[in-house]
């Protein structure tokens, strides 16, 4: 990982840290790291082990591949993928009751009638 993908795929971490609305301790915590090692990860200072990255992509709900190969395309579709778990977040720590999320999905269903014909 040369030093502009390690910043990338540090920008992503911290990206998906905050969507699931978790700070450094948090999360550390959750995968089992150091806040520091965290902290380092995200500002592209240190290369995270097979091991850790194991665990972050866990954390995250993610698969390996998912969590490095797509740092490239982070750039592209970043404020997108940060807005969706964004909003899964908030559904998860709200409690939020089931008519509300049938008319989210509904509302969704309208949105994107045309992406299912």
């Amino acid at each position: 990982m040369g030093n502009d993908g390690l910043k990338d795929f540090g920008r992503r971490l911290k990206e998906l840290r905050i969507a699931q609305g978790l700070n450094q301790t948090q999360f550390a915590k959750q995968v089992n790291l150091t806040q520091a090692a965290i902290s380092q990860f995200e500002d592209g200072k240190r290369i995270p082990s097979s091991s850790a990255l194991q665990k972050i992509a866990i954390g995250l709900g993610l698969t390996l591949d998912e969590l490095i190969g797509s740092v490239e395309e982070a750039s592209t579709d970043s404020e997108k993928d940060t807005a969706i778990q964004a909003l899964v977040a908030k559904l998860k720590r709200k409690s939020v009751n089931t008519e509300a999320i049938i008319a989210l999905n509904r509302f969704m269903d309208v949105q994107f009638q045309d992406d299912n014909k």
